[in-house]
């Protein structure tokens, strides 16, 4: 019933997909840094393990607090073009923290 009038919505729509595809493929860019992180048997080469991939910004928090208020308003039935909008906001910054992540390498 919460749900019920949500989802007809092609921007709420629009950016549930966004949001998807962006974290799977930010999943993609940590698994691919976790396997080629070096092993702690070559001290020589753990130089390069600071610069991970994994590292938490402020754009990347700033996208994790807007789509966890927006995620949780769009269930609210009067403020969910509220919540609509601000995981459309976090759009471009969840764009932007992967960008960084592979940058960082």
């Amino acid at each position: 019933v919460i749900f019920q009038n949500s989802f007809r919505s092609p921007f709420l729509q629009f950016a549930l997909l966004g949001h998807a595809s962006i974290e799977m493929y930010s999943s993609f860019v940590r698994t691919k840094a976790y396997y080629n992180e070096p092993s702690p048997l070559y001290p020589e080469l753990n130089a390069k393990a600071n610069q991970s991939a994994v590292v938490a910004g402020y754009v990347g928090k700033t996208k994790q607090f807007l789509a966890m208020l927006g995620t949780a308003l769009v269930m609210v039935p009067f403020t969910s073009f509220l919540g609509t909008a601000l995981l459309g906001i976090s759009l471009p910054l969840a764009y932007l923290s992967v960008y960084q992540k592979n940058q960082s390498k």
